[in-house]
């Protein structure tokens, strides 16, 4: 009796064709399992660590909570809205039709912060360094516009009219921001170091005076003119001051000596995550959780489908 249905055209599939179907599936099944059991440990992970305070904070592996502060020095604001911040990620997009008259949205600038900023609690303040982290922002819009950035008013905030959110699809402009804000409730986990400061001297007075250093050096400071005006603005002396940053706590890490301590917090160097997050840390566990549930759910519908499309291969009408 000849066979019907989807299970005669599993019969009828080439070699080739059904080779493919089981690799995307056998792909399918096992990436969805690599991504849900990772989600799982973290938001186990989340749940386990234990939240130190600052002052008292071991070496290693640290969970810490506190408030965002800003760093002394040029303020952090977002490139499109001007938004001061403690971190920011944002991206422009145009909205580009391909040849069958299908339209689609395509990334024409984004970028994201890479300045150190504070973690403060009751007992003291660490540096984080948010390169490397996956950050989740409480604090995010979208919304568009007709023009490659958003429309500023002369009082510098945004237009009234370039706040059209994305139930209006007839501007061919789309902005994102994502933004931590000063003073927010972090939850950040990752590497925690303590490194004494070299004979007393604050972490602004060694930024100093690097950057005093540095001006002496026309060559060094010429790396930073990176659109080649034979000048510093005001973004690559924020880039030159985020390196002088970064170069003085590294110089901390060798020149190990007397009185008060700095505190890190940094990406680990083993695979353990690091996490950078304005939402509560029992609301991010919880997301975790239910991203694990999904990608196990897709796991199970991946093998379940390959072992159908194996049986109606082989042992169907046999």
């Amino acid at each position: 009796m000849p066979l019907t249905g989807l299970a005669g055209d599993v019969r009828t599939l080439g070699a080739g064709e059904f080779g493919f179907a089981v690799a995307l599936l056998l792909i399918a099944g096992l990436g969805a399992t690599a991504y849900g059991l990772r989600h799982a440990a973290r938001a186990r992970l989340i749940q386990d660590t234990p939240t130190s305070r600052v002052r008292s904070a071991s070496q290693g592996y640290v969970e810490l909570e506190g408030h965002a502060r800003i760093m002394p020095g040029p303020p952090i604001v977002s490139p499109l809205t001007g938004q001061p911040c403690v971190w920011y990620r944002y991206k422009v997009e145009h909205r580009e039709q391909d040849e069958r008259g299908s339209s689609q949205w395509v990334v024409i600038r984004e970028g994201v912060s890479e300045s150190i900023f504070l973690l403060r609690d009751d007992t003291g303040e660490c540096v984080i360094d948010p390169e490397g982290a996956h950050i989740y922002a409480s604090y995010r819009r979208v919304w568009t516009g007709n023009t490659p950035a958003p429309v500023m008013s002369t009082a510098g905030a945004i237009h009234p009219a370039g706040l059209t959110w994305l139930a209006t699809q007839k501007r061919d402009y789309r902005y994102s921001e994502t933004l931590l804000l000063e003073d927010e409730h972090l939850y950040v986990i990752g590497a925690f170091r303590s490194l004494q400061d070299e004979a007393g001297q604050s972490l602004n007075e060694a930024v100093s005076a690097l950057l005093a250093q540095w001006k002496r050096d026309p060559e060094r400071m010429q790396r930073f003119d990176t659109n080649g005006d034979g000048r510093i603005d005001a973004e690559e002396w924020e880039a030159a001051l985020l390196e002088a940053r970064r170069e003085a706590l590294r110089q901390r890490v060798e020149n190990v000596a007397h009185s008060s301590q700095t505190h890190v917090m940094t990406r680990p160097r083993d695979a353990r995550p690091f996490i950078i997050s304005s939402i509560p840390q029992k609301i991010l566990a919880r997301r975790y959780h239910n991203k694990a549930f999904a990608f196990l759910g897709l796991a199970l519908a991946a093998i379940g489908g390959l072992g159908w499309l194996i049986n109606a291969r082989f042992f169907t009408g046999a």
